[in-house]
């Protein structure tokens, strides 16, 4: 009877001397660490912002500003490649959404040196348009640009990369949507890889809401 009652004061006295005294809670488990948790606060950006802007409808004049710009996107490509190339005139003759098969048929059909065929590319696409179902309004445009320059580059230069280019103007970034040229892409990473994914994790390049 005497050894029973020495063991069980000992381990009594182990238990009390260990921090784990009988009937006490056990410790709480710590979080599991998430490497790749969200480090752009949503309420510092709708500090900072505000809120979204709302959508705002299609209507046939932002369609045609949107034509104007992409026409204006796509001949300055050629120009690019061919400095001496004369934007020519054309007419439109129709304008579908998801593609047009004209346009595509119409390109193939094109011959001719590298820079007739360029330019033969714009003629088609200014000839057979296509459109999208809707556009981004200028003031979500301008949303955009200010959580990209305000958060996301700085949420980079955190984690430890860089944009592959400084950000565009402003007025710049909002007149050429979306044939702007630029985004926050870090310099050193692959958009194709993991990493990318992750770091996109981190640090969003939309807002939640736009993803």
């Amino acid at each position: 009877m005497r050894v029973t009652r020495t063991i069980i004061v000992g381990a009594f006295a182990a238990a009390l001397l260990s921090g784990c005294a009988i009937g006490a809670e056990p410790e709480p488990t710590p979080p599991p660490e998430q490497p790749f948790a969200l480090a752009i606060s949503d309420e510092a950006v709708l500090e900072a912002l505000g809120p979204l802007p709302a959508n705002e409808e299609f209507t046939p004049e932002r369609e045609d500003d949107f034509v104007q710009r992409s026409a204006d996107s796509h001949w300055s490509s050629v120009v690019r490649a061919y400095p001496d190339s004369v934007r020519p005139e054309v007419a439109e003759i129709d304008r579908t959404s998801g593609g047009s098969p004209a346009a595509l048929e119409c390109q193939q059909a094109s011959t001719g040196t590298p820079q007739e065929v360029a330019i033969a590319g714009y003629v088609c696409a200014r000839q057979h348009v296509t459109i999208p179902n809707g556009t981004l309004s200028e003031r979500q445009v301008a949303y955009l640009y200010d959580y990209q320059t305000q958060f996301v580059l700085p949420c980079y230069e955190k984690k430890g990369h860089t944009a592959t280019t400084p950000p565009i103007p402003r007025d710049q970034y909002i007149a050429t949507w979306p044939f702007q040229n630029w985004g926050p892409y870090p310099s050193d990473i692959d958009m194709m890889t993991v990493e990318y994914d992750q770091l996109n994790l981190m640090c969003p390049a939309v807002p939640d809401e736009w993803s």
